[in-house]
Formats: structure tokens, sequence, C-alpha cells
């Protein structure tokens, strides 16, 4: 279900980002159904190494002609995901050019947040290893909330949404020095 939910909207923040990769870049992709997309949008990019804990991209290897790295971990069957401490350690191994997450929600005060626990940490293992962290996320997570915490919106480089968000948010993002896509 998450796959088809906002299908549009993931398409257009997956062509947005997928504009931030360039060839041969080593690209850590999360588990999310947005990220999910930018394989597709990957498409006319050369010699990517995808890094991710998703089952579902390493289940559908037709879907990209680029190399795909699984990081493995616990097996969490509901998402389909890698997570654990097999999975962070694994994802610290890597030292990769961009970091292509998503989030539950994010608000100035609360930062990036996610509903789960073991997700949300190999977020933060993502954010650790790579040079650049781009955040997709559809415009009604603005302002909202979730669990935990993964980490505080200057530690993001990009933001890549499917719509202008508010003032506030345009505001807060300049004066952090973040650029945001919509």
């Amino acid at each position: 279900m998450r796959q088809i939910t906002n299908i549009e909207a993931k398409r257009k923040i997956a062509a947005l980002a997928a504009t931030l990769v360039h060839d041969m870049n080593a690209v850590m992709i999360d588990s999310s159904s947005t990220a999910f997309e930018v394989l597709s949008a990957l498409r006319d990019h050369h010699d990517l190494t995808l890094i991710t804990n998703s089952v579902r991209i390493t289940a559908e290897p037709g879907a990209t002609q680029h190399s795909i790295v699984s990081v493995g971990g616990e097996l969490r069957k509901q998402s389909m995901t890698f997570v654990g401490t097999l999975a962070t350690q694994a994802i610290a191994k890597f030292n990769a050019d961009i970091a292509l997450i998503s989030c539950k929600a994010i608000s100035i005060s609360g930062g990036v947040m996610d509903a789960s626990l073991p997700d949300a940490e190999v977020k933060r293992a993502f954010i650790a290893a790579a040079r650049k962290v781009c955040l997709l996320v559809d415009g009604d997570k603005f302002d909202g909330s979730a669990l935990t915490s993964v980490c505080p919106v200057d530690q993001i480089n990009a933001v890549v949404t499917d719509r202008q968000p508010s003032d506030a948010w345009i505001k807060h993002f300049q004066k952090i020095g973040i650029p945001i896509l919509y």
C-alpha cells in the first residue's frame, strides 16, 4: 500500500533527487517507497553503486542497471528492510557520495523524525557514511511528528519535496543554508 500512496508526488521527488546524483557516485538509498521511485529516475546515470537496506530494491535488479549492494542485517518482514547492528556496522564501512533518505515527519524544533526505531538507526548510519545527505519528503510531512528523532534539520544538505513548503520553512532553510528543490 505504501508504494502507491502519493505516487505522483513520489515520482516528482525522485526526479528532482536524481539531479543531485552524478555518474559514478556511490548512493545510499533507504527503504522508503519514495526512495524506490528514485531507481527509475536514475536510469540515465552511469556506473552508480547503490547501497541499500531495502529488500525490494535488491529483489528487483531489473529495475536498474546499476550495481546494488545490500547492507544485510536483521530482516523486518513487515517492511522488507534490513536493520540492526549488522546493518549499521556494514553501512559504516562505506564512504558514499550521497545518501537519499526519507522521513515520517519533519519539524523545525524536532528535526527529521521516523516512526521506527530500527529504521531511524539505519538512517543515522547512512547520514554518518555519506558526504552529502538529501532528505526526500513529501509536503504533507512538514510540521509533523513521529516516534523518534533521526537528526536535526541542519544535518541535511538538501531537501527535495513535491511542492513549495510554507514561508516559515523556506526562511528556516535559507537561514541554515539548505537548498530546497520542489
